[in-house]
C-alpha cells in the first residue's frame, strides 16, 4: 500500500481483485500477508517496533506498513469509527430491516446544491423508534452542464418515488445556496416544498470544523447509521474525510454528501441521549481495520446478530471515550 492514507488506484485494484476471487474468477489472484508471517522476522523485534509506534501515537502507521492493512484516513481521519464492513449494507438488507416500521418512518431528502461544482442529494429513512438512520440513495452530479435545477429536480422526484413510494419526504437544502430555492420555485411552483437549513445552530462560524460532525460520530459508534452500498460516493467521502495538520477539516476534499448527512442529523433533531449504546469489550484502537475482532459478531445478516448482548443508558463520558 502507498505511504498516504487516502483511497487511490492501488486500493481500488486490491478491492477489485479480491472481489473477483470471491466470485470464483480464476484469472485473478489477491494475497495479503503481514510482516509477522515471515519466519525470518523476529517476533520480539516486531513487537518492539509496534510498541514504539503506539507510544508515538502512530499505531495506524504500523498497521499499514507492517500488517499490510489499509487504514482509511489514518490518524487524520475524522470518521475513524466508520466501519465499511458494518455500516455499509446492501439496499435490500436495509429495506428488509425497515419492513415492519417503514410506514411509520420519516423520509428525508437533503440537498447540497452546486451549480459549478458537485450537486449532491441524499435520500434518507429515519426510524424514530430505533433511532436508526439509513442513507438509501444519492445523486452526485459532477458535470456542471447537468447541475441546473431544471435537470436535477426531476431526478430528485423520480428517486423519491423509487425509494419512498407514496410517502411524502421532508426536504432540506443548504441555506448558502439561496439561488436554488428561487430557481426551484420559478420552474416547479407546484412541487417545490423544501426548507433551508439553519446551520448557525450547530456551526460555530462560517469556517466549518470537525466539531460539527460529532452527532454523526455518535450515530456511527452506536451503530445507528447505515449507508446503502450502492451509494458509492457517500462511502468514499466517509472513508477519506480527514483533518489537516492544524486539526481543522482539510479544504479541497470531497464532502458534498457528508454535508447532506450532517444536515440530516442536525435538522432532524437526532440525539444520542435518546438511545442506548452497546458496550464494546476489548476496545483499544481509535480506528477500524478489517481484522478488528469486535466486528466479527456483526458479519451475519441474521437479525439476532444485531441485537446487543448488553445495553445501558447512554453515558456522555463513555460515548466520548469511544469515538475520540
Amino acid at each position: 500500500f502507498p505511504s498516504h492514507d487516502s483511497e487511490n488506484h492501488f486500493t481500488e485494484d486490491a478491492k477489485y481483485y479480491e472481489r473477483k476471487m470471491k466470485e470464483g474468477d480464476k484469472k485473478y489472484f489477491y494475497l495479503r500477508q503481514p510482516t509477522s508471517s515471515n519466519p525470518r522476522i523476529s517476533k520480539e523485534q516486531l513487537e518492539d517496533i509496534r510498541r514504539k509506534h503506539v507510544e508515538r501515537g502512530e499505531e495506524e502507521i504500523f498497521t499499514r506498513e507492517y500488517e499490510a492493512i489499509f487504514v482509511p484516513g489514518g490518524a487524520s481521519a475524522i470518521f475513524k469509527m466508520f466501519n465499511s464492513d458494518f455500516h455499509v449494507r446492501p439496499r435490500d438488507w436495509i429495506y428488509s430491516r425497515l419492513q415492519k416500521d417503514f410506514g411509520k418512518c420519516e423520509m428525508w431528502v437533503v440537498a447540497d446544491p452546486g451549480s459549478t461544482t458537485v450537486f449532491a442529494v441524499g435520500f434518507f429513512v429515519l426510524n424514530r423508534y430505533t433511532g436508526e438512520v439509513f442513507l438509501v440513495d444519492e445523486i452526485y452530479e459532477k458535470d456542471d452542464k447537468l447541475c441546473s435545477v431544471g435537470q436535477i429536480w426531476p431526478r430528485v422526484l423520480a428517486t423519491e418515488a423509487a425509494r419512498f413510494g407514496s410517502h411524502m419526504p421532508i426536504r432540506y437544502y443548504d441555506e448558502a445556496a439561496a439561488w436554488f430555492l428561487n430557481e426551484l420555485c420559478a420552474q416547479f411552483p407546484n412541487n417545490c416544498g423544501i426548507t433551508p437549513t439553519n446551520k448557525k445552530q450547530y456551526e460555530r462560524d462560517n469556517a466549518f470544523n470537525a466539531d460539527s460532525c460529532s452527532v454523526v460520530k455518535d450515530a456511527l459508534v452506536m451503530k445507528k447509521f447505515f449507508i446503502a452500498e450502492e451509494c458509492l460516493n457517500a462511502v468514499f467521502e466517509m472513508t477519506n474525510y480527514h483533518k489537516n495538520d492544524k486539526g481543522m477539516v482539510a479544504t479541497n476534499q470531497a464532502d458534498h454528501l457528508i454535508d447532506c448527512i450532517r444536515y440530516l442529523f442536525h435538522e432532524s433533531g437526532w440525539s444520542a441521549s435518546r438511545y442506548t449504546i452497546q458496550t464494546v469489550s476489548g476496545y483499544e484502537r481509535n480506528f477500524y481495520t478489517p481484522e478488528d475482532d469486535y466486528r466479527k459478531p456483526f458479519k451475519s445478516d441474521e437479525e439476532s446478530s444485531f441485537l446487543p448482548s448488553h445495553t445501558n443508558e447512554l453515558d456522555d463520558y463513555q460515548l466520548e471515550d469511544l469515538w475520540n
